[in-house]
C-alpha cells in the first residue's frame, strides 16, 4: 500500500507527459518501497498445539465477528477476533490467510508473510495465501517474489485484482535484469578494454624491438655492413640475447653514430654481462672493419683520422670467444 500523495503533487503530476510521468512514479514507488512498512514487527498469536484446545464452534463464531468487523473497516478489531479463531482451534489455510489479509491492510507486512508461510505449509495450492503473500513482497520491495506468488495464485484461482500487481511487480523484475544486464555488460566492456591496453602495449613493446633490429640491419649502413649485421642475428646465440634489454641497448648505442662506436664497444667489452656476446659479435666483424679501412671509418668519424698518440685499441687486439 502506498502512501497517499498531496493534492498538489498530483496535481503536477497530472501535467506532465505519459513519459515524464511513469519517470516521477517509478520514482515514488521506489522511496515507498524503501520506507519500513512494518513498524510493529512482533507477530499476532498462533495456535498452540501443546495446549490441545479445538473447539470449532468457538472458533467459528469468532470468524464471523472477525469477518464482519473487516467488511466494516474495523481491521484492528478484526485482527483481534481471527486471532481468537486461530487459537480456539487448529486453524485452516484459509483462516490464516484471511488474517494475513487483514495484516497486509493495517500494512504489518512482514507478520502478513509470516501467515501465509504457514497457510501455505498447510495448502501449497492455497490461491489466497499466495496472492496476499505476493501483494506484501511487492510492498516491501521483493519484486521476484512477488511475482511469483502473483503468478502461481493466478494460475489456480484467477483474481482480476491482482493483474495490476502481478504487471507492476513484472515491470518492477523486468528494470532490475535489465540494470543486473547493464552491469555485467560495463564489467565485461571493462575487462576487454583493460585487455585491449595490455594486447597494444605489447604490440607497441614489439614494433620498438623490430624497429631497433631494422635500424640495426639496415642496408645503408655506413661502408656496406647492412647484410653482414643482418646476418648476425642468424646466429642463435646473438638472436638470444637480443632479448636481454641491456643487450638491446648496448647494441642501439653502439650504432646510434651511423657506425660503429668503437669507444662504446670497449665499454661494453668491459662488462662482463655484456663482454662474451661481444667478443662474439668482434670475432665475426673484425674482417668486415678491416676491409672499411680501420678503426677511423668504423667509428663513424666521417674519415677524420685520428692521432697517433691516442689510445684506441685495433681490432685485433679485442679478444676473441
Amino acid at each position: 500500500m502506498s502512501y497517499p500523495l498531496p493534492e498538489e503533487v498530483t496535481l503536477a503530476l497530472s501535467n506532465l507527459s505519459p513519459v515524464d510521468r511513469s519517470v516521477v512514479e517509478g520514482y515514488i514507488s521506489k522511496l515507498n518501497s524503501q520506507i519500513s512498512h512494518n513498524i510493529d514487527s512482533s507477530l499476532p498469536p498462533s495456535y498452540d498445539i501443546v495446549s490441545n484446545k479445538n473447539d470449532p464452534d468457538k472458533a467459528a463464531q469468532f470468524k464471523v465477528n472477525a469477518n464482519k468487523y473487516r467488511s466494516n473497516g474495523n481491521y484492528k478489531l478484526a485482527l483481534d477476533y481471527y486471532s481468537k479463531a486461530i487459537q480456539a482451534a487448529p486453524p485452516s489455510s484459509l483462516l490464516l490467510a484471511s488474517r494475513a489479509g487483514v495484516l497486509f491492510s493495517l500494512e504489518k507486512y512482514r507478520a502478513a508473510i509470516n501467515d501465509c508461510n504457514i497457510a501455505l505449509e498447510k495448502n501449497c495450492d492455497c490461491a489466497k495465501a499466495l496472492r496476499i503473500r505476493g501483494r506484501s513482497y511487492k510492498m516491501i520491495g521483493e519484486y521476484e517474489k512477488a511475482r511469483k506468488d502473483l503468478s502461481t495464485s493466478q494460475t489456480i484461482d484467477y483474481d482480476s485484482t491482482a493483474v495490476e500487481d502481478l504487471k507492476e511487480v513484472t515491470c518492477k523484475v523486468t528494470e532490475k535484469e535489465k540494470e543486473k544486464a547493464k552491469k555485467k555488460n560495463e564489467e565485461e566492456l571493462c575487462k576487454k578494454k583493460k585487455l585491449e591496453e595490455l594486447r597494444k602495449q605489447r604490440e607497441i613493446s614489439q614494433e620498438k624491438l623490430n624497429k631497433d633490429k631494422l635500424n640495426f640491419n639496415a642496408g645503408d649502413t655506413p661502408g656496406g655492413m647492412g647484410g653482414v649485421m643482418g646476418s648476425l642475428f642468424n646466429d642463435p646465440e646473438i638472436a638470444a640475447s637480443l632479448q636481454n634489454p641491456k643487450v638491446q641497448t648496448a647494441f642501439s648505442s653502439m650504432m646510434s653514430g651511423g657506425g660503429l662506436d668503437i669507444s662504446k664497444i670497449q665499454k661494453c667489452m668491459s662488462d662482463p654481462e655484456l663482454a662474451p656476446i661481444f667478443q662474439k659479435l668482434m670475432s665475426k666483424l673484425g674482417p668486415v672493419m678491416g676491409n672499411m679501412g680501420g678503426v677511423e671509418n668504423s667509428m663513424g668519424m666521417g674519415g677524420c683520422q685520428s692521432k697517433p698518440d691516442e689510445d684506441v685499441p685495433s681490432i685485433d687486439e679485442i679478444p676473441e670467444l
